[in-house]
């Protein structure tokens, strides 16, 4: 999915200036969506996160979705949990794609207690997890056993990570790293190549450094080497760069027709001109536009 761990990062880095602010009001549209009110010095701002697997996202929206006339018993329980709580950090590990938003709140005795939401983007594996005290509150999507084997999501069980694989982060890792794990990676055809390299990189963004790297030409991992190798080397250090200091290029590409294909969080060069390319100012603006037409593309379909 194009919504990665890369572009998580850069959502991550866009709602910093929601720490700070209390929570105002807590709505649930739709069996998988929420939409969290917070009131900060800037203003009240709408925190929209969705577990839908084919639309899972997390980001400040400017749209008015429906709610219900009676609030389901998930969103229920968010207000009480959250109900005033003051946002006061916003974590990722590595590059997963998955937000922690910590509250501070007191609770039904008076203490002070932090209520962390997991926002799981995972594809059909998205989820809305409340943790308190390092344990399952409860979730959006429960997870039993019939469901899943390798990782539970029930009320009370300790909260663990989804299983996760070793491989580098390219906001940190060294060149020297990545030219090692390129040479001992299965050959393979570079950007599916990249893609088991790093972690939290999609499709689109690995078949982009291969264009840049490549002027367009087929590579193969186990035959990259001197130009071709420092132009990879080279845009990866420069999509860091753009990460850290917000340079980013929020992009969406679609067909002549209207059809939206894919977006990212850099300038998109693959499609040449067989694409149509639109450029936003943040990620919250590219995701409140990509979902909304494409939703209503399918609902007027």
């Amino acid at each position: 999915m194009a919504l990665d761990g890369a572009f998580l990062y850069a959502v991550k880095k866009e709602l910093q200036p929601l720490i700070g602010g209390r929570v105002e009001k807590v709505f649930q549209p739709s069996r998988e969506e929420i939409v969290i009110s917070i009131r900060t010095r800037q203003g009240s701002k709408k925190l929209y996160i969705s577990a839908n697997a084919g639309s899972a996202r997390i980001h400040v929206t400017q749209k008015q979705p429906d709610n219900p006339q009676t609030p389901p018993m998930f969103c229920m329980l968010l207000r009480k949990r959250l109900g005033s709580g003051k946002l006061t950090d916003i974590r990722q590990d590595g590059l997963e794609r998955i937000l922690f938003l910590d509250f501070e709140c007191v609770n039904e005795l008076g203490d002070q207690v932090t209520v962390t939401l997991a926002c799981e983007v995972m594809g059909r594996c998205s989820n809305l997890i409340i943790i308190c005290g390092g344990k399952i509150i409860d979730s959006i999507k429960r997870v039993d056993e019939e469901m899943s084997r390798e990782r539970l999501v029930l009320p009370g069980m300790i909260y663990e990570m989804p299983p996760r694989d070793d491989r580098l982060n390219f906001l940190i890792a060294e060149p020297e790293e990545i030219t090692e794990r390129l040479r001992k990676t299965a050959p393979a055809e570079l950007s599916k190549a990249l893609i088991r390299i790093f972690e939290g990189i999609s499709p689109i963004l690995a078949r982009e450094w291969t264009f840049f790297a490549g002027r367009g030409l087929h590579l193969e991992s186990d035959t990259i080497d001197g130009d071709f190798l420092d132009r990879l080397l080279y845009i990866i250090k420069k999509t860091r760069r753009q990460l850290a200091e917000g340079g980013c290029c929020f992009s969406v590409a679609s067909t002549k027709e209207g059809m939206l294909k894919d977006f990212s969080f850099i300038r998109l060069e693959q499609f040449g001109p067989l694409m149509l390319t639109r450029e936003f100012e943040s990620a919250s603006e590219l995701l409140d536009y990509f979902y909304f037409e494409r939703d209503r593309g399918v609902r007027t379909k």
